[in-house]
């Protein structure tokens, strides 16, 4: 899991790096390859399968919002500070389920807050998580997707052309790919 985006600033960019067993790391870009000194994120417990990067709390910076795997039952919200530095950690549970991978941000329900998709590869049939932006750094559980068994990867766009956002799922280990089209109103 490895995202990239400007999390200080200053037009360079930078990276956020995932772990399934330890913490997310950050690394500032200096805009010509080179990266400083990783700066961990601390989640606490276990380790992060999937990372989303994007403005959650609607403040014009970048956060980092993880979900945990190897142990780590938790959505974990990180605040940008828009120095390269970030608030304590901001936590909600995931429901019964274990190692989460491939989150994706995207404001589903259209209230102009970044919401959470992601994948849970353990369960059979698979799932995918779909949970509320509330603010705050919290999120609230909207519904479980049965797809496939072990979801691996995914991708959110319009793949109808009705202007939302839809979902394609591939599972790992197999040529299984489901196809989500949106019911939002």
């Amino acid at each position: 899991m490895v995202l990239y985006t400007d999390f200080n600033g200053d037009g360079k960019q930078d990276l956020v790096v995932g772990s399934d067993v330890g913490n997310p790391a950050v690394l500032l870009g200096d805009g010509n390859g080179g990266l400083g000194t990783p700066t961990a994120l601390m989640l606490g417990q276990g380790g992060c399968g999937g990372v989303a990067a994007g403005d959650f709390d609607g403040d014009g910076k970048a956060d980092v919002v993880t979900v945990g795997t190897s142990g780590n039952t938790k959505i974990t919200f990180f605040g940008g500070a828009g120095n390269g530095t970030f608030a304590a950690a901001v936590t909600t549970d995931i429901p019964s389920t274990t190692d989460h991978r491939y989150a994706e941000a995207v404001d589903l329900d259209r209230d102009g807050r970044l919401d959470l998709v992601f994948s849970s590869m353990t369960s059979s049939p698979g799932v995918v998580h779909v949970f509320r932006n509330r603010g705050g750094g919290r999120f609230d559980p909207v519904t479980a997707l049965s797809v496939s068994n072990n979801p691996w990867g995914l991708a959110l766009g319009d793949l109808n052309g009705d202007g939302k956002e839809d979902l394609a799922v591939v599972g790992h280990l197999s040529s299984k790919l489901d196809i989500l089209l949106s019911a939002a109103q």
